[in-house]
């Protein structure tokens, strides 16, 4: 992502958040079975949990991390009608 924006350029880099969330990312792609896949990382067909280090992974990739908590401005409506969780941080990475 990094290479392919222009300076200046951002992304909306959402991932899933899995309760509760862990320090680190726990990573394993070699764990193929399905079932050890959900009870590790939320869903059958994800290799990664991401955890609260999530920013400074954005940063380690070279783009500058925001996290963003607009979504508390919105309504329950406005939530709703965008897949939008209360509460939800959205992260952003942003080119130098």
């Amino acid at each position: 992502i990094a290479r392919v924006l222009r300076p200046g350029g951002f992304a909306i880099l959402q991932v899933p958040f899995f309760r509760p969330v862990p320090d680190r990312t726990l990573s394993d792609p070699s764990v193929t079975d399905r079932k050890t896949r959900e009870k590790l990382f939320g869903q059958d067909d994800h290799v990664r949990r991401y955890g609260k280090d999530y920013s400074r992974r954005i940063e380690q990739a070279g783009l500058r991390a925001v996290e963003d908590d607009f979504v508390n401005s919105l309504s329950a409506e406005q939530r709703a009608r965008y897949g939008l969780v209360e509460g939800e941080i959205i992260f952003k990475g942003v080119k130098g």
